[in-house]
C-alpha cells in the first residue's frame, strides 16, 4: 500500500518513492518527499541542500548500478569523429557514453517517472571528473533523479549520475531535461 501525504494546496506527495524528490506545491514553496520523508521548505534551495544531506546518509540511491567497459574500438571510433587522436586515450566527453547513455535509459522506461519522451528537451549537461577511465576498464554508473519540480507548466527533472571504477570515483554527471506542456507525475494536471 502507498503512503501518501497531501499538502494543505490538496497537492498529492508519494511518501514511498524510492528516490527523494523536491517538488514545488501547488500553494508555493517545495517539499522533499520520498523514502519516508515529507518535509516542506519555503525556498528550493533550502529543500535541495535537505535532499542532498539525506541522499548522503542514505547512500546515493536511485537507479540500480549499470557496469560498462570501455571498448578500445568504440573509442577510437568516437575519437576520430570528433577530430582527436585516438592515441591520446578516452576523450572527456566519452563521459556522455559511459555516464549519461547507460543511465539514462533507466530514467526514460520507469514508469513512476512518466517521462513524456514526446515534448523531452535535454536542456544542460555538465560533468565533473576526478580522472578519465582508461581503455579496457569496466566503469560502474549509478542513476538517480536528483529533483523533479514544476515550474510554469514545464516540468524540470535534474538527473546525477555518480561513476567509479570500483571504489574510486571516475565522474559525475548532472542533466537537465525538461519537458514541455505536458503534466507532471509529481504534480496533478
Amino acid at each position: 500500500m502507498t503512503l501518501l501525504k497531501v499538502s494543505e494546496s490538496g497537492q498529492v506527495y508519494d511518501v514511498e518513492l524510492p528516490n527523494l524528490k523536491v517538488t514545488r506545491d501547488q500553494g508555493g514553496g517545495y517539499f522533499v518527499h520520498g523514502r519516508g520523508h515529507f518535509e516542506f521548505f519555503a525556498e528550493l534551495d533550502a529543500a535541495e541542500r535537505k535532499r542532498r544531506q539525506l541522499e548522503l546518509e542514505g547512500g546515493f540511491g536511485g537507479y540500480p548500478p549499470v557496469e560498462f567497459t570501455i571498448e578500445a574500438a568504440h573509442v577510437a571510433a568516437f575519437a576520430r569523429a570528433l577530430g582527436a587522436d585516438p592515441a591520446d586515450g578516452v576523450p572527456p566527453t566519452y563521459a556522455a557514453v559511459y555516464a549519461l547513455f547507460a543511465t539514462a535509459p533507466q530514467l526514460f522506461g520507469d514508469p513512476e517517472a512518466a517521462v513524456d519522451f514526446a515534448n523531452l528537451l535535454h536542456a544542460e549537461q555538465e560533468f565533473t571528473w576526478d580522472r578519465h577511465p582508461a581503455v579496457g576498464q569496466t566503469v560502474t554508473s549509478r542513476g538517480r533523479v536528483a529533483a523533479d519540480i514544476e515550474r510554469r507548466g514545464m516540468r524540470f527533472i535534474t538527473f546525477e549520475t555518480e561513476v567509479t571504477v570500483g571504489d574510486e570515483p571516475v565522474c559525475r554527471s548532472r542533466a537537465l531535461f525538461v519537458i514541455r506542456g505536458a503534466a507532471s507525475a509529481t504534480a496533478p494536471a
